[in-house]
C-alpha cells in the first residue's frame, strides 16, 4: 500500500470545505489535476507539528460524499452542503475524444 501524500500549504490547494477539526476537502494541486482530495490533519496538536495529508482522491462528488460518511465522523452541515453543490465531474478533467 502506498503511503499518503502530504499536501503542501500552497495557494493552489484551495479548501472547498472544512468538515471538522481533523478533516477537510481541497481542490487538488496542479500535479494532481481534476481531483478533490479528502485530507486529514496529521501530527501532534502542538504548534508547528501539524499539516494535512491526502487520504483519498475523487473525481466524482458522490464517491467523495460516501467516503466522507464512512471516514470522517460528525461533519459540519455547511461543509456537507458545499460538497453537495459540487458538479457531477471535476471541472479540470479533460475529456478524451474517440
Amino acid at each position: 500500500m502506498n503511503a499518503p501524500l502530504a499536501l503542501p500549504d500552497r495557494q493552489h490547494n484551495r479548501t472547498i470545505a472544512r468538515l471538522n477539526s481533523r478533516w477537510q476537502v481541497v481542490d487538488g494541486p496542479p500535479h494532481w489535476p481534476g481531483q478533490w482530495v479528502l485530507a486529514r490533519k496529521k501530527g501532534s496538536p502542538r504548534p508547528g507539528r501539524t499539516g494535512w495529508v491526502g487520504s483519498s482522491y475523487h473525481t466524482d462528488p458522490n464517491t467523495l460524499a460516501r467516503d466522507i460518511r464512512e471516514r470522517c465522523g460528525p461533519v459540519a452541515p455547511e461543509a456537507l452542503a458545499a460538497i453537495l453543490t459540487l458538479p457531477n465531474r471535476h471541472p479540470r478533467i479533460k475529456r478524451h475524444r474517440p
